[in-house]
């Protein structure tokens, strides 16, 4: 997802939340997913499964525990403060509005079955804020693509790390991040004296 892309759709989110107040859930929903989705690149299955206790805010190095990533594995996924602001903001929230919010109570909570909230609702979800806000052509995955990607770059292009944050089991998966600078080189050449 491009940059502008992204800064759109958190505005949107941002602003929703900012209308509703306390009294509309889906606002709230909408924007700490779009906010856990792009400040983690967690698999949409690992956002489905987290539980409240997953959230580890009170560190010195917060972040979010993923205990089954793919192929069954746990993982720790460090997180920047203004996540971890976000997350004691809907934290509040879901306490505020009488929302279960204890250790084992599902982070995102369907409103239907009051269970954790499906992949595939939250697939549902981000194709709803993509369509309201004009962006085309990206499903939920594409989050965790453009945390990588940005991840790469910030870390100063650090596999390693992309791969341990991502929760790949080879650097060999990883690589394909490396490859997003081709584009870079590409767009430099062609700028190149022009």
């Amino acid at each position: 997802m491009e940059q502008d892309e992204l800064a759109r759709l958190r505005r949107h989110v941002r602003g929703r939340v900012e209308r509703a107040g306390f009294k509309l859930r889906l606002p709230w929903l909408e924007w700490f997913f779009t906010e856990l989705a792009f400040e983690t690149g967690l698999r949409v299955a690992e956002m489905a499964d987290l539980k409240c206790s997953d959230l580890v805010l009170s560190m010195n190095r917060p972040g979010v525990f993923v205990r089954r990533g793919k192929g069954g594995k746990s993982r720790f996924v460090r997180v920047r403060k203004q996540f971890v602001q976000v997350c004691e903001d809907y934290l509040h929230w879901k306490s505020a509005i009488g929302e279960p919010a204890g250790n084992e109570d599902p982070v995102i909570r369907s409103s239907v079955t009051s269970r954790h909230m499906t992949t595939r609702g939250l697939q549902k979800m981000f194709e709803r804020l993509c369509l309201r806000t004009g962006i085309e052509g990206h499903s939920v995955h594409h989050s965790r693509h453009t945390y990588a990607s940005v991840l790469y770059r910030s870390s100063g292009r650090d596999l390693q790390l992309v791969k341990s944050q991502l929760g790949h089991s080879s650097t060999k998966v990883t690589e394909v991040y490396a490859h997003v600078f081709d584009q870079d080189i590409d767009l430099a050449m062609k700028r190149l004296y022009a």
